[in-house]
């Protein structure tokens, strides 16, 4: 066993019983000699009183200084030739094998194997591959994955590997889980100078016409072209993608971030998705490019997932033409990226909260396709929150027939713009009476257009100008633009100057007070958790 293996204790223990380690050693060697001269000496003792004429000098000599005549080696049984053997090849063993008794009996005294080198090599490697998969958050599987892509993680001590991390926290501006997310896509990324980011960031937001910002994020999507290659490779893609899908640098850049794996994708595959996306819906070169730059994710789709999407969504608004669906597509691109069983539910939601024909609710669709896109969750809250006084459903329903947008709304919001006009009813007796006469379909202008026309009603309510003195009706008092109404009231910009510096907020009041409210809440909260 090596001296470093063992304390300072052992190892005057082990120097003190060599000797007596050695000497034991000869004692047993001596004794299986003795031992084999003894049982040599009975053989032939044996033999010469077989045959009395073949007695000799040679008995008087050592069996192991001088081997048997050859009628003597016949003569034995082939037992004993055998355990004969047997015996010369253990002596024979001890005495070329002495050093490996001693270091047995070694390991006896002091309690301890001898690891041999490539052991402890391999120890260094398992605690090595342990700290690295803490480091990176992944299996032994994953790490080998990744040691197969980078060998130069086993031979970095952990500590570097955990500096590098840290740098490129600093230089992407994301947390440590996202860094350790992109090292396990991309472990070269370890390998990368510091230095060198910023100026590689700045290429491609040069090439890519974006803030460095959104390149920065873009960089933990596509760290390979961003980070680890060359601008002039970059720019060799980034024209590629803009000439397969036939767009402006501008177009293409918001492509790219908007959906980076884009980017790498073949130019060849996406030259055959636009045309195939053109074929189905009969689009021309510009509707095409519109359809891309508004919903870039139908590029990650394959040609027989798009066809079947438009087959889907063609029987789910009652087997409409081709016409009927490029117009459909075209004013809400994104339809091409839902699920359709996603859009079914989505429907039979919508039919089951106005409480109306199938038929009614698909032409609803056909005018405002947008409602497709939003949850039936948020659209059945909104719905609920339509209410400046208690509406009756037939009410509600066709005020939403009318004016479908208002269910795009957030709930936040409708409920914000009801509010409000229910607090100019009750300051004035006039607009309480007219606005409660007002059908459902120009109540839904108002609402509308409450967030351009809310100081104009303010103005003639709080200036006392009632809609009877003003010579001016409450739709064009709604409809109508800040400059022309100003022409038939003067005094409304000094209005508006006043009022702002009273409110000190820009925008309209309902939305100041749910943010106010908002901030309430959340500070609530947070004394409940202290406390």
């Amino acid at each position: 066993m090596e001296a470093s293996l063992l304390p300072p204790e052992m190892q005057n223990q082990q120097q003190q019983q060599q000797p007596q380690q050695q000497q034991l050693w000869q004692q047993e060697t001596q004794q299986i000699c003795i031992q084999l001269h003894r049982q040599q000496e009975q053989q032939a003792q044996q033999r010469r009183q077989q045959h009395p004429q073949q007695q000799h000098s040679h008995s008087q000599n050592s069996p192991l200084q001088r081997p048997l005549h050859p009628p003597q080696q016949q003569q034995l049984q082939p037992a004993q030739r055998k355990r004969q053997q047997q015996q010369k090849q253990q002596l024979q063993t001890m005495l070329a094998q002495p050093q490996q008794l001693v270091q047995q009996q070694e390991a006896l005294v002091s309690g301890r194997l001898q690891c041999p080198a490539v052991s402890h090599t391999q120890q260094q490697e398992a605690q090595q591959q342990q700290a690295l998969c803490s480091l990176l958050q992944c299996s032994k599987t994953a790490l080998q994955v990744l040691v197969a892509k980078e060998p130069r993680l086993l031979s970095t001590p952990v500590q570097q590997l955990q500096a590098m991390i840290q740098q490129l926290v600093l230089a992407l501006r994301a947390p440590t889980s996202k860094i350790t997310a992109v090292v396990r896509k991309q472990p070269s990324l370890l390998f990368v100078a510091p230095k060198s980011i910023p100026g590689k960031l700045q290429a491609a937001a040069n090439v890519l016409r974006s803030p460095v910002a959104q390149c920065r994020r873009l960089a933990l999507h596509l760290p390979q072209p961003l980070l680890l290659g060359e601008p002039q490779q970059l720019h060799h893609q980034y024209m590629a993608a803009a000439t397969a899908l036939r767009l402006s640098e501008a177009q293409t850049g918001s492509v790219i971030l908007a959906r980076p794996q884009l980017l790498v994708s073949s130019a060849n595959a996406l030259t055959a998705k636009l045309s195939h996306l053109q074929q189905q819906l009969h689009l021309t070169q510009q509707q095409a490019a519109h359809l891309v730059v508004n919903a870039p994710a139908v590029l990650q789709y394959s040609t027989g997932s798009v066809k079947e999407k438009i087959r889907s969504l063609q029987q789910l608004l009652g087997g409409i033409g081709t016409a009927h669906i490029r117009h459909l597509v075209l004013d809400e691109p994104r339809l091409l990226t839902r699920c359709p069983t996603d859009l079914q539910n989505k429907l039979d939601s919508l039919v089951q909260l106005l409480g109306v024909e199938r038929n009614r609710v698909v032409s609803l669709l056909l005018a405002r396709p947008a409602l497709l896109t939003r949850s039936s969750a948020q659209v059945g809250r909104s719905f609920k929150a339509l209410s400046v006084w208690k509406f009756e459903p037939a009410y509600k329903v066709e005020m939403i027939q009318e004016h479908p947008l208002l269910l795009r709304l957030s709930p936040l919001e409708v409920h914000g713009r009801c509010r409000w006009l229910r607090s100019l009813m009750m300051s004035d007796a006039w607009f309480h009476s007219t606005l409660r006469a007002l059908p459902p379909k120009l109540l839904g202008v108002m609402l509308m257009h409450l967030p351009t026309s809310w100081q104009r009603l303010q103005y003639l309510t709080e200036s006392g100008r009632t809609m009877e003195s003003a010579s001016i009706r409450i739709m064009d008092a709604c409809q109508l633009k800040d400059d022309c109404f100003a022409r038939k009231f003067p005094d409304y910009d000094k209005y508006k100057s006043w009022n702002a510096g009273q409110q000190q907020v820009c925008g309209p009041p309902w939305r100041a007070q749910a943010a106010t409210e908002q901030q309430q809440q959340q500070q609530q909260q947070q004394k409940k958790q202290q406390g």
